[in-house]
């Protein structure tokens, strides 16, 4: 499963995550861990501690080597091989409240790419810690713990998100800048900084936060709003003049995203001189 960074940050902003509990585990080179499944109704969070790993989960193989996290689904088998000597990780089981049925970000496994992971060692180091201890203050500093863990493992994902081909993404933006008066497609821009349409889309809206197709609807609506509080040209000519050649489909995009008609946004303007 492809994740969206943006989304997933969603996911963990508005769902209620329980935390569980922590455990680290190791598997040597000559003794891979197979033939078990994970816990049921638990979501898990797999933290490569040292070493190397091929971490199977069902029919999907990822490789570990302490650069990523791999959440784990309920109820589904694993197997883990390690390729060096010796591969040490942590297990942080977490339950999800979640919004709707089939949540993707609770039913499926996927890796979340963070780049190192120094920083969230330090904290599972003190959440095993305290996890450890007795006590109803051990069991409210273990869910700030994780909820330590979960917000720097967002940041570090968003920043390892942001450093995936920037050069290019910003190549992207300066292209939708300079052309958004001509037609444009998402393709157009993929094709010009060389990347595959889908791996550009996916790149785009992680560096972004939006579609190119929306981010293109956004910058024109935004340069058209500029025009109708600076002119009184008519609204087809404001239209095209954005890249629209259609200004009854110029007026429908215009409301979706405003709230109002251009003729509307522009009598608005005029009222508060």
């Amino acid at each position: 499963m492809d994740i969206n960074i943006n989304q997933l940050i969603d996911y963990f902003a508005h769902n209620k995550t329980n935390f569980i509990n922590v455990f680290p585990a190791k598997v040597e080179a000559k003794s891979p861990d197979e033939g078990r499944s994970t816990t049921p109704h638990l979501c898990g969070l797999v933290i490569p501690l040292s070493g190397k790993a091929k971490f199977t989960l069902a029919n999907t193989t990822y490789e570990l080597n302490g650069n990523q996290i791999l959440h784990a689904s309920p109820r589904t088998p694993f197997k883990v091989v390690a390729e060096t000597n010796l591969f040490e990780y942590l297990v942080i089981h977490y339950e999800s409240e979640r919004r709707a049925e089939n949540e993707p970000f609770v039913d499926e496994h996927y890796v979340i790419p963070t780049g190192p992971l120094t920083t969230i060692h330090t904290i599972t180091t003190q959440l095993i810690e305290v996890f450890g201890t007795p006590g109803s203050l051990a069991i409210v500093r273990s869910k700030t713990c994780f909820a330590q863990v979960i917000e720097q493992m967002l940041v570090a994902a968003k920043s390892h998100a942001k450093t995936s081909h920037p050069d290019k993404m910003l190549k992207a933006i300066d292209y939708i800048h300079t052309h958004y008066q001509q037609p444009l497609s998402v393709s157009e821009i993929a094709n010009d900084i060389g990347i595959e349409r889908r791996r550009f889309a996916h790149l785009f809206e992680q560096h972004t936060g939006m579609a190119p197709s929306t981010y293109i609807a956004e910058y024109r609506i935004t340069k058209a709003k500029s025009l109708l509080r600076a002119f009184k040209n008519p609204i087809a000519e404001i239209a095209e003049h954005v890249g629209f050649t259609d200004s009854f489909y110029f007026s429908r995009v215009f409301k979706k995203h405003t709230g109002v008609s251009p003729t509307q946004y522009r009598m608005q303007i005029n009222d508060r001189l």
